[in-house]
């Protein structure tokens, strides 16, 4: 990849990342190469053999920091983020890290396949995309955006204007591929945002795929990803992939078994 789209890449997950002295500096992370590989360096890092070149995704945080969370937050999505830059793939201490391993471990998967008979294979059950807005809208708003996009969609609604609760899920009626949730009342890390977020949202609506067995249509990752950023841009908000990275086109919705 050229350096130019490289450094693109990687400014979708930190905007302030900069080339220093043969590496890409991010906030607490550094990625290092291109590394070229041969068949003794490969068998050393335990990396899969029909590679060619390794980029090393290095913490900065001391020993003791850099493992539990930390990992799980910042070193594991954007790993994986970057792999899906490079046509490449994710390793994390000599196992590949495919996206379904990664979705499970960030407890993502909280579906029981008991409730979906016939569907005991890996469910992406959470959101693929989304899109964070830092002020609240109203649900006309929002309607008038979501609908003719999900397509003819049901509508829950919840709302406690005294509580600044907000609360919308739309669902296709006509078996159409993803659903979209906005909730005011998050789930949200704020120590765990990717570093593009420097505000705590007020609205986070998340689309999710109605039928995620693998393999995955491409078409509807990038419906989903053409409702994040339709979102975004109305009401000015940043739209995000799986793994903290900011979707600037549709085909930036990736995912894979």
């Amino acid at each position: 990849m050229p350096e130019d789209e490289l450094l693109a890449a990687v400014r979708r997950y930190d905007p302030s990342a900069e080339r220093v002295s043969g590496k890409i500096k991010l906030r607490e992370l550094h990625l290092l190469g291109p590394i070229a590989l041969d068949p003794g360096l490969t068998a050393k890092a335990r990396l899969p053999i029909d590679r060619s070149t390794a980029y090393i995704v290095k913490d900065l945080r001391p020993p003791r920091a850099a493992v539990g969370r930390f990992r799980t937050e910042f070193v594991l999505p954007f790993t994986l983020g970057m792999a899906h830059a490079l046509d490449g793939t994710g390793v994390l201490d000599g196992a590949v890290m495919t996206d379904d391993r990664w979705f499970d471990l960030w407890s993502l998967q909280v579906e029981d396949p008991s409730d979906r008979p016939g569907q005991e294979d890996a469910q992406w059950v959470d959101h693929v995309a989304s899109a964070l807005l830092e002020e609240p809208v109203s649900a006309e708003e929002m309607h008038e955006v979501v609908m003719p996009l999900v397509g003819a969609a049901e509508i829950e609604h919840d709302e406690d204007e005294d509580e600044g609760f907000q609360h919308w899920s739309y669902r296709p009626k006509d078996d159409g591929p993803v659903t979209v949730e906005c909730s005011s009342r998050l789930a949200f890390d704020f120590a765990a945002a990717p570093p593009l977020v420097t505000w705590y949202p007020a609205l986070e609506c998340g689309i999710a795929l109605e039928d995620g067995t693998p393999p995955i249509p491409d078409e509807h990752l990038h419906q989903a990803g053409r409702i994040a950023l339709a979102i975004a841009e109305r009401f000015g908000g940043v739209p995000l992939d799986a793994f903290g990275f900011k979707i600037e086109r549709p085909e930036h919705v990736r995912l894979r078994p």
